[in-house]
């Protein structure tokens, strides 16, 4: 598969070789695909075109920062070097359309906020690791730094939906190997695949940071969210298949949501030091309480969820019929996850001194809720961005300092509590545990979960 092919060559140009011998391993690279281009048929020369274009695509993007930026040589002169090899040589090939398509990328890479973002990061300036919150298109968003993916229900229906010539064939294959398997058992497999596809993309990340990012999350059932044995043992099997895949610890985080059956599923698996994350989460409340267990825990990356757009947008509602007028409810309502994300931040690093476990902010709807999560503190705040909404974010020059430590003003605080479901989320004990699972967005974020599911499963069982 042309995705592998080009997967390698990127791991090796980028990943395992130096600065020093980079232009000449190029230029070995681009003249032995020559000889092969001459007597290709079209096809596959459309295809050796495309690995040439996006290795050059690759060289003034944010991948060398990884690794090959540290090594011997001058690296800056070396990837200009690399990056003109492989345009000459689709120069020779007559590739304009391609030619066209990796110069425009690279003007959008040489502009983008969100490679300043990751390499304040680098600098110490910042302290807000990037990720993207799709399942889809990694290979480009980790080219602006991002290096944690998702594939919750969601982006698990909607990347087949949108790549069918990758997944039809895997659908296939399942529908044969798994004939009489049940509709779980069969999701469960096309979830590791999809899984898989992007953690060979994060993989080298993985590595070259000893296992501090480059992860891909895989969520469980949505339908078990009230089943703690179920959720850890659907966990359980996938993380031994990602062993078996990988040959060691894979890159792969699972998603279990901030829910009443929750916490012994969570005790289990990090407990085992396997990675989690918890999602349908987006108050003070649930951020302590899987805070204290992920205190516990033995996992690499244990993350809590603020899924800012989904605390934020029924918050609207509830404003404009406490008489809030529809433009300031807007405008207030999209900053009522700012106040949650300030507050269970100092909670977890200032008060309850966590060092094993971070905040990951999700479902971005505004260049607001982006520059709320950039944080320069001492412990990581994880910031993932829908692709739309990191399109939108890169639509123009943006200042960027930390944000994180403002909070919200007292007047704007005052009219936001009179929001019940503000008020929940933002107070210490605004929920209790028995409340978690009606709480209205977990309520609704596991009502789409579970739509997006068995549209998936329709799909599995397609003729």
């Amino acid at each position: 598969m042309i995705h592998h092919e080009y997967l390698e060559h990127r791991t090796s140009l980028y990943f395992k070789t130096s600065a020093f011998g980079f232009a000449n391993k190029c230029k070995i690279l681009a003249e032995a695909y020559a000889k092969e281009w001459d007597k290709a048929p079209e096809n596959r020369k459309k295809e050796i075109e495309w690995i040439i274009g996006n290795l050059a695509v690759d060289a003034m993007s944010y991948i060398p920062d990884w690794a090959l930026k540290a090594t011997e040589g001058n690296p800056s002169e070396a990837l200009k070097d690399g990056y003109k090899i492989f345009i000459d040589k689709l120069t020779e090939w007559k590739a304009e359309d391609r030619i066209a398509e990796t110069k425009k990328e690279v003007w959008d890479l040489v502009n983008s906020n969100l490679i300043r973002v990751a390499r304040l990061n680098d600098l110490g300036l910042l302290n807000t690791p990037l990720g993207t919150d799709a399942a889809w298109d990694l290979v480009q968003s980790s080219r602006h730094g991002m290096a944690i993916a998702t594939t919750n229900p969601v982006m698990v229906d909607t990347v087949r939906s949108i790549y069918p010539d990758i997944w039809d064939p895997v659908r296939d294959m399942i529908a044969g190997e798994y004939a009489g398997a049940s509709n779980e058992e069969k999701v469960t497999r096309f979830k590791i695949e999809v899984a898989k596809y992007n953690c060979e993309v994060l993989l080298p990340v993985f590595k070259q940071t000893k296992g501090r990012l480059g992860y891909v999350h895989m969520q469980v059932n949505p339908h078990n969210a009230h089943d703690s044995e179920a959720m850890a043992q659907e966990a359980e099997y996938a993380y031994g298949e990602f062993k078996k895949v990988f040959g060691g610890e894979p890159n792969i985080i699972f998603k279990i949501p901030a829910v009443k059956a929750a916490p012994k599923a969570v005790e289990r698996l990090t407990g085992q030091g396997i990675c989690v994350t918890m999602t349908a989460s987006a108050s003070v409340s649930q951020h302590r309480l899987f805070g204290e267990i992920f205190s516990r825990g033995k996992a690499k990356l244990q993350l809590l969820t603020m899924m800012a757009g989904r605390f934020d947008d029924p918050i609207i509602e509830e404003l404009k019929s406490a008489g809030i007028p529809e433009d300031e409810a807007i405008s207030l309502a999209r900053r009522a996850s700012n106040a949650v994300l300030h507050r269970s931040y100092t909670m977890l690093h200032d008060e309850m001194k966590a060092s094993n476990y971070w905040l990951l902010t999700a479902s971005m709807r505004v260049p607001g809720n982006i520059e709320a999560a950039f944080n320069n503190g001492d412990e990581k705040l994880i910031l993932t961005v829908f692709p739309p909404q990191a399109e939108e974010y890169e639509s123009a020059l943006r200042p960027i300092y930390p944000h994180v430590g403002e909070g919200v003003d007292e007047e704007s605080l005052e009219k936001l509590c009179l929001s019940k479901i503000f008020r929940q989320g933002y107070e210490y004990d605004g929920l209790e545990i028995d409340e978690y699972d009606d709480w209205k967005v977990v309520a609704d974020t596991l009502c789409q979960f579970r739509s997006r599911y068995d549209d998936t499963v329709a799909y599995l069982n397609k003729k």
